[in-house]
């Protein structure tokens, strides 16, 4: 076999181990991604259920607070009543007394409706907190054991990029040239294999001619469709 093409079988063997690891690598971000998404739609849905229930909460005081403010001004009525010197006067403060009592019970209604919504939104609390909780444990309990995996997978990269390198010291100069602008054209994938007469890069058939001459491995060959180094493997 030559030994351009048997360095190029070490070396697309290296690349395909090492393109497996990026996929994994980048899988692995991808799912720590997710995680991460996940908690944070989890985190922002709890706030806005945080948000109505702390507006409702708000709004009960505020009313308690005019009710109490309503009292106040039906006392100062009740006051000046033992003042007063005409009917006209009377029932001008009877009428705002009067007037006051119904903006209290307006108030208590709304305290009510209120106090109804208060029921279901902490239970919408609840439920929120339970899933940001779920979602924040999930996140903690994979990520360390993604980020592990992602430095090994980081680790074989390197060793094995280094292999590569090794090996590409002892190419000749003319087909590492083409096979340095293949590697970046492909990803990685600058030799691939014929199977059964087909290029396993472009999954183009080979002319048969050029198969017979693969076959006998006399000298590298290239795809013509994809112009990537193929090889045939006489054992299989």
């Amino acid at each position: 076999m030559d030994n351009d093409l048997s360095l190029l079988i070490d070396i697309q063997e290296c690349l395909n181990h090492v393109n497996e690891e990026i996929k994994k690598v980048k899988t692995l971000k991808e799912e720590i991604n997710v995680l991460e998404e996940h908690k944070e739609k989890a985190l922002g849905e709890l706030n806005v259920v945080l948000g109505n229930e702390k507006e409702i909460a708000d709004s009960i005081k505020k009313y308690e607070q005019d009710i109490e403010d309503c009292k106040a001004k039906i006392v100062k009525c009740r006051v000046k009543q033992n003042e007063v010197k005409t009917n006209k006067e009377y029932k001008a403060l009877i009428s705002e007394i009067e007037g006051h009592e119904k903006t209290i019970d307006s108030f208590e209604e709304k305290i009510l409706e209120l106090m109804e919504k208060t029921e279901s939104v902490k239970e919408a609390s609840q439920k929120a907190q339970e899933e940001f909780k779920s979602a924040e444990k999930e996140l903690n309990d994979q990520k360390g054991d993604h980020n592990q995996q992602i430095k090994e997978a980081e680790e074989k990269i390197m060793t094995l990029s280094g292999q590569v390198e090794e090996f590409e010291k002892s190419m000749s100069p003319g087909i590492l040239r083409i096979y340095l602008k293949l590697k970046e054209r492909t990803h990685n994938k600058p030799l691939v294999e014929v199977i059964d007469g087909i290029c396993q890069g472009c999954f183009h058939t080979i002319p048969p001619q050029d198969f017979i001459e693969l076959k006998k491995l006399k000298e590298l060959m290239t795809c013509n469709n994809c112009l990537r180094y193929i090889y045939f493997l006489t054992e299989q």
